[in-house]
């Protein structure tokens, strides 16, 4: 078959990625009936209940004597109690168990009543109370566990501002032989009153915390989707236990509700190993956002003496390095949680490499005018010619955004292994219209081409588009290969303003249609629209905005891929760089569904292009393949990764990124790549960029990977 054939019925492709061989464990509480846990999962005091797993540990002796405060009051102070300070107490009837309640308003900061629980290292304590604000409104109470514990360290709190007796719950594991509770502190000024009573401190047993089950390696990723309800209690990951009943070696990761000397209230999560039942806290307490959400995630990911941690698919500190002997094999895996920390979903699976094997290159360019100006290049696109080239193209500036940028373009025909010079074939000939900027007298002189995109059409031309900042997207077609390129020409686009579209994102072609999608800045709520040409590019046709009617999230920059039956999956970023967003059209790109954010699956990521296993592999019928294939880069704490993804039920769930560059190194520029597949070594070929945003420059990287499905 020939090329253009190959193009037209949209066989040619690109290609990428690996799936486990190892089994996935996936157990949705959700879905499930209440009552015992499902087959495989161990947890004594565990049941499903309500669509979460729920953890109703049988608790120990009462620590807290007199918690319900009915000791003799003296000057106000329960003898239960020691206060701090010289707060104004009173001796309440506005109890909640029993006839007294302690009464508190203090006249300073750290002024507060506390109860000593004594020495409890080692152990798991549940510690609850019943606390509510009669008077003002700063909200700096808080009801405070002190002593070092995990999570929280050297402190757990809760506000109190409730006109009504609510109860806080704190749970933790301590690791000090000194527990102090304060039922009342005062944080800083700014003075309520308030009434605690009814409280309980209680050891939860180390062998009713967890629930999980053994997995077939120690490498393992655990991923839990949680809830705190009423902002209480602990809720956790546990990873290589050596024992569910009865656990001395163990990795451990909980968020927890605790809050700020000004009273607000926030999720944090942190890590930490226990060895011979001794806890050292890996990762301190990070905050992860105002409130725990129903329905986020942790993920504890082990791959031989590496551990790393992510909250909504961002990872949270540095990868630690564990190497203890009592925890590096172990292969329990699972959860915990007490006291309000409930479990919704439970997923485990096999830890794939973050890196890739096989050597990588930089993609050498000489500079356009010296070698001091011009370092940055990046926006790599990459497609086949007639003659079974592989066409690459590029920009090239000063910086990211520079308005001295030029797009340059090189030729392989063995994969990347060697590329041409710059702006020259493989004979050495220029290239006719490189360096390339659009030379029609209607293309603003001040205007410099940004980011390029190549398309194979169905009669085996190359189009290119690329956008100027001032008047959206220009395409310029090569009937040769890539030999030679028209002067370039405003996109012609009907149904839709064209100086507002930036036509440089990903496409598919089927039936002989070019089905393409675009960014669309008409209005403040930058979205993306979807397009087609049905004859070879010469001409393209509106077909839809990108999301229905009303939908409030603005997103930029889609990945597309056609999986049969008319059905489309997109990938999107949001704008503000801090989701992942999906949605489908079951008709061809007239309609689409509501975009789902879905961070709990992809980290923030960004300029993703998928295309499905057999596209790639240049298989006819490729739509009828379920395994999807995506490149992008996430944006997470430290910068920009460029990362590969995958997915076996056609889009539905993906596997964790895998990285192309070793684990922890980041740039805060990059992205924005292309890939192709190399029938005969097997390779994917992923050419991207990395780098920085100013002079100290941006580089085009090619990654040949060699991976497995």
């Amino acid at each position: 078959m020939d090329i253009s054939k190959m193009i037209a019925l949209g066989i040619l492709g690109k290609k990428a990625v690996v799936v486990p061989v190892l089994p996935t464990y996936d157990y949705d509480f959700n879905v499930l009936a209440d009552g015992a846990l499902p087959e495989g999962l161990t947890g004594s005091t565990y049941a499903v209940s309500g669509g979460k797993a729920v953890n109703s540990p049988t608790l120990g002796d009462e620590l807290f004597t007199d918690g319900s405060l009915e000791a003799t009051y003296t000057d106000g102070l329960c003898a239960t109690l020691t206060k701090d300070g010289t707060p104004t107490l009173v001796e309440s009837a506005d109890a909640h168990a029993g006839s007294k309640a302690q009464q508190f308003t203090a006249d300073a900061a750290d002024e507060g009543v506390h109860y000593g629980a004594g020495n409890r290292n080692g152990k798991w304590l549940q510690i609850s109370g019943w606390v509510k604000r009669t008077d003002g409104a700063n909200g700096k109470l808080a009801f405070r566990r002190t002593g070092n514990a995990f999570p929280g360290q050297y402190y757990s709190q809760r506000a109190i501002k409730d006109a009504a007796y609510t109860q806080k719950i704190i749970v933790s594991k301590s690791y000090t032989t000194n527990t102090v509770i304060y039922p009342v502190i005062q944080q800083s000024t700014g003075y309520d009153t308030a009434i605690v009573d009814d409280f309980s401190v209680k050891e939860i047993p180390a062998g009713e915390m967890f629930c999980g089950r053994a997995y077939d390696s120690a490498n393992g990723t655990a991923r839990a989707y949680i809830n705190l309800d009423n902002a209480n209690g602990i809720v956790g990951v546990a990873a290589r236990l050596d024992s569910l009943s009865n656990p001395q070696n163990y990795l451990m990761a909980a968020v927890h509700t605790t809050c700020a000397s000004d009273g607000a209230e926030y999720g944090s999560i942190s890590l930490a190993k226990v060895v011979g039942g001794t806890l050292t806290v890996l990762i301190n307490t990070t905050t992860v956002g105002a409130m725990i959400l129903n329905g986020d995630y942790i993920e504890v990911v082990c791959s031989g003496n590496n551990v790393s941690l992510y909250y909504n698919g961002v990872q949270i500190g540095t990868t630690q390095e564990v190497t203890d002997a009592g925890i590096v094999s172990n292969t329990l895996f699972g959860f915990f949680g007490a006291g309000g920390g409930t479990i919704n979903r439970l997923t485990l699976a096999e830890t794939l490499s973050n890196v890739f094997t096989g050597p990588t290159q930089v993609v050498n360019s000489t500079a356009i005018v010296n070698q001091v100006d011009y370092k940055w290049s990046g926006r790599a696109t990459m497609e086949f010619n007639a003659d079974d080239e592989l066409v690459l193209i590029y920009k090239r500036g000063s910086t990211h955004a520079s308005d001295d940028s030029l797009l340059h373009i090189k030729f392989s025909n063995d994969y990347g292994a060697t590329w041409s010079d710059e702006d020259k074939d493989l004979l050495g000939n220029a290239i006719t219209g490189f360096p390339y900027r659009p030379t029609n007298v209607a293309y603003l002189a001040t205007d410099h081409p940004q980011e390029p995109w190549l398309y194979a059409a169905p009669n085996g031309n190359l189009i290119l588009h690329c956008w100027q900042q001032s008047a959206g997207t220009w395409q310029s077609v090569s009937t040769d290969g890539g030999k030679t390129w028209s002067d370039g020409e405003a996109l012609p686009l009907t149904g839709h303003g064209g100086d507002s579209v930036f036509a440089t994102d990903d496409y598919f072609v089927y039936d002989g249609v070019i089905y393409a999608a675009a960014r669309d800045f008409s209005t403040t709520a930058h979205h993306m629209i979807f397009m087609k040409s049905i004859d070879n590019g010469a001409n393209w046709t509106y077909i839809s905005d990108m999301r229905p009617d009303g939908e409030d999230i603005t997103v930029s920059e889609v990945g597309i891929e056609y999986i049969g039956n008319n059905r489309i999956i997109a990938i999107f970023r949001t704008v503000s760089q801090t989701a992942t967003c999906r949605s489908y059209s079951d008709d061809m790109g007239v309609t689409w569904s509501q975009l789902e954010a879905i961070t709990y699956n992809i980290p923030a990521s960004g300029r993703h292009r998928i295309m499905t296993k057999k596209h790639l592999e240049g298989v006819a019928n490729w739509w009828e393949d379920t395994n999807l294939v995506m490149c992008g880069f996430t944006f997470i704490t430290g910068g920009r990764r460029n990362a590969l993804w995958y997915s076996t039920d056609a889009g539905e769930t993906w596997s964790p990124p895998r990285y192309c560059e070793a684990d922890e190194v980041f740039y805060n520029d990059g992205g924005y790549g292309d890939f192709v597949y190399n029938a005969t070594t097997g390779q994917y070929v992923f050419v991207s960029y990395v780098g920085a945003l100013d002079l100290s420059g941006g580089v085009v990287k090619q990654y040949n990977l060699t991976v497995t499905w």
